[in-house]
């Protein structure tokens, strides 16, 4: 086996201890890596407490890299994946624990797709699938690009983009996951590996949760639509897809409206712009319902197999 290092886990957290540490034992907890593989924190947070038990954490396992960054939100990710030098880079959420066998799984995935380097999101879904274009990738992962959660890149793929060119604020990984426009093939892995920590909503993010995904994310996949990296078939049915994302935000947030930390202002006015009027309660109702249904449908062929 090679001493280079295989896989890099890119951690980047804004310092919440109860999310971060499960998360690291779940990595360190795998009895037997079968390649080198190293960890990666980057911490933009102030949390003093925090600080102290990564640099006693970091002390106990070599092939942990932990750095205070001055990223202002998501960008985080993109200082956590500049100081990787493993063969794959795989974001991993700080909310989200490593399931037992998903780092093997993991540096297999390197061990197997090295050579040929095809460009893979880890979606963790029944939606997997492999495509042989960009258009019929981005399709695929549909409304699941604007999650970050499952980005993964081959290093020799992240060196090719500008690091000095500024990253998109709120979406940074879309300037990754769209960066490799000419692959002969992409993976979307629906392989489970990662478990969602029970997670105190009032602790998360504080940007405009609306304008993120109704504004921002649909004009990314404008973008690409204009460029002619995707057709107008695909256009449609991302936004549509992302149409109904939109409405479980909307049930929870301003229906139910559930305690959490995002800025929620002018919520109407950015659901207009791609969206018009569609977004009022009944459509809400009725696409919560289809979703639920679906998703029910989902699970009995899933079980059924």
């Amino acid at each position: 086996m090679s001493n280079e290092i295989q896989l890099s886990l890119c951690i980047p957290t804004n310092g919440i201890l109860e999310w971060v540490k499960p998360v690291l034992d779940s990595i360190y907890s795998e009895e037997k890596p079968i390649a080198k593989f190293e960890v990666i924190v980057t911490d933009n947070g102030n949390n003093e407490k925090f600080y102290e038990f990564m640099k006693k954490y970091s002390k106990a396992h070599d092939n942990l890299i932990y750095r205070k960054t001055n990223a202002v939100q998501f960008n985080n990710q993109i200082e956590a994946f500049k100081l990787a030098s493993g063969k794959l880079i795989k974001f991993i959420n700080h909310r989200k624990v490593l399931l037992p066998g998903s780092l093997n799984y993991l540096l297999e995935f390197v061990e197997k797709y090295q050579s040929s380097k095809p460009f893979v999101y880890f979606l963790e879904d029944d939606n997997a699938g492999v495509y042989e274009n960009f258009d019929s990738f981005v399709s695929g992962l549909s409304y699941f690009s604007s999650y970050s959660g499952g980005i993964a890149m081959w290093r020799d793929d992240f060196m090719k983009i500008d690091l000095n060119k500024p990253f998109n604020v709120l979406f940074p990984h879309t300037d990754m996951l769209f960066s490799a426009r000419k692959k002969k093939q992409y993976i979307i892995d629906g392989h489970s590996i990662t478990k969602d920590l029970p997670t105190d909503e009032t602790k998360k993010g504080k940007y405009n949760l609306f304008f993120a995904f109704a504004v921002e994310y649909p004009s990314i996949i404008l973008e690409l639509y204009r460029n002619g990296d995707i057709t107008y078939k695909t256009l449609k049915k991302v936004k549509e897809d992302n149409y109904g994302f939109l409405c479980m935000l909307y049930l929870n947030y301003i229906i139910l409206k559930k305690p959490c930390s995002y800025d929620l202002q002018n919520y109407k006015d950015n659901l207009r712009i791609y969206y018009g009027n569609r977004l009022m309660p009944i459509e809400v109702f009725k696409t919560v319902v289809k979703k639920s249904m679906n998703l029910i449908k989902r699970k009995v062929r899933k079980h059924g197999k």
